[in-house]
Order: structure tokens, then sequence, then C-alpha cells
């Protein structure tokens, strides 16, 4: 009977493993392919709202972080019809596709991507990565500097992973 309980408890220990989080560092954690969900901006007096526009153009943002610190970017945005509705979603050709992206401290991350009109460097440093489970993401940043009359605090995007490069905790 002792035998029994040794096996079970060397087998316990062996199938306890780590955890996803353990077996793998941050960066290997977020590497991967995300899709925009929404977009939310809170506002220096505590309010917010989501769905600053229609939703459908966040939708369509598409972000893949690569392991070696290399990230493709594509951002959409909405254009206005002649009536002053919306009309349909187009790439902003602003910002380029291609970048460059780091993890710091705190789990914090920076995106290098380059402005297309003057090739200036458009650094993005974020608050907080927040990788909410394996399939969704938040980011939270400051998208534009404020000023003393703009009530826009901080952004957060929320993404949804189409696919990533670690492996799942049932492989």
């Amino acid at each position: 009977m002792k035998t029994v309980y040794l096996f079970l408890a060397v087998m316990m220990i062996i199938f306890s493993g780590c955890t996803i989080e353990e077996k793998y560092t941050f960066k290997e954690q977020i590497a991967g392919k995300w899709v925009g969900t929404i977009g939310i901006v809170f506002f220096k007096d505590g309010s917010s709202a989501d769905n600053l526009s229609t939703g459908i153009c966040e939708r369509q943002t598409e972000l893949i972080l690569f392991e070696d610190g290399s990230l493709y970017f594509e951002d959409y945005i909405e254009t206005e019809n002649n009536s002053g509705g919306t009309d349909f979603c187009e790439i902003d050709t602003k910002t380029s596709d291609n970048g460059e992206w780091k993890v710091m401290i705190g789990n914090k991350v920076i995106f290098k991507l380059t402005n297309t009109s003057d090739n200036s460097e458009l650094i993005m440093e974020l608050f907080e990565v927040n990788l909410i489970d394996r399939g969704n993401l938040e980011i939270r940043y400051k998208e534009f500097e404020n000023d003393e009359d703009e009530n826009n605090y901080y952004y957060v995007y929320k993404y949804f992973r189409i696919y990533g490069d670690y492996e799942s905790p049932e492989k």
C-alpha cells in the first residue's frame, strides 16, 4: 500500500509542473497576432467612452508581435462621406506598418514605429500591457501628449489573439 501512495505522490509532483506563466517569459506570452476589438478613452474627470467611433475600424486593426522584437501594425481609421457620416475604414498610412517593440520593467512595453509623412520616429510609451488570458490583451497608453485644455487622460485598446508562439497548457 505504501508503494501505491508513493507512486501517487510522485505522479502528482510530476504533473503539477510549472504554470504557463512560469514556463514562458512575458515577451513570449504576448508574442503573436492580435486583432483589435475596441478602443476606450478615459477622461480626466473619471468618465470613459467606449466605441469612440462605430468600432468597426478598431476590429480591423492588426498587431503582430514577433519574439525577435519586430512588429507589424495595420491601423484602420474611419473616413467620412460627403454628408459627414462614416463611409468605410482604410489603413492609416501616416504610420509605418513595420517597427519594433520592447518589454520594459513591470511588463510595460514600448512600440517604435515611423511616421511615413516625415520619417520621424514615433514612440508609443505604454503605461501597461495586461494579458487578461491567453486570448485577450489590453494595452493602456496615452496616444497624444495632453495639454491643459484636453480632457483625455489615457486610452485602452483591447485585442483578441488570432495565433501565438507559445503552447497552450493543454498540450
